[in-house]
């Protein structure tokens, strides 16, 4: 049993690495130690367009690039400061608030992460952007609560 669980981890992890080798990766931004790469910048590129229902343009990702790109530095070091506080997000908290979108949105219940993955935008990259907007709230909510106190 144990061999066919080492050959399935070293397939994996050949797999895996063919697969970042294939695309070129690198660091536009370090925000506190954390990395943001230029393969994050473009996925929250395409969620922009698809969610302002922009033409996929080079000339439009072109102008969106530099604000997109401070939208993730925001976001990172609104994340680094709720993790600071002690404030996290559970995975729970991230997919209440995805069903809670789709019945907004009126979409079909878990369609909207498969609805991004068909137009090239990254499970993860969902998930972070509702993981941050969660800290967010959070974190106002700890602050507005600490100076009625």
């Amino acid at each position: 049993m144990s061999k066919y669980f080492f050959l399935l981890v070293f397939c994996f992890n050949i797999i895996t690495s063919k697969c970042i080798l294939a695309r070129d990766i690198s660091i536009i931004a370090n925000v506190n130690d954390e990395i943001i790469t230029n393969i994050d910048l473009e996925n929250r590129l395409n969620l922009a367009l698809i969610i302002s229902k922009l033409p996929n343009e080079e000339e439009i990702k072109k102008r969106l690039r530099s604000q997109v790109l401070k939208v993730l530095i925001e976001e990172t070091l609104k994340i680094q400061e709720a993790n600071r506080l002690g404030i996290y997000v559970t995975t729970e908290e991230v997919l209440t608030d995805i069903k809670n979108l789709e019945l907004r949105l009126n979409l079909k219940p878990d369609s909207l992460v498969k609805d991004f993955g068909k137009r090239n935008v990254p499970e993860i990259t969902i998930l972070n952007q509702i993981r941050s907007q969660i800290l967010w709230r959070k974190l106002l909510y700890a602050t507005v609560i600490k100076s009625l106190k």
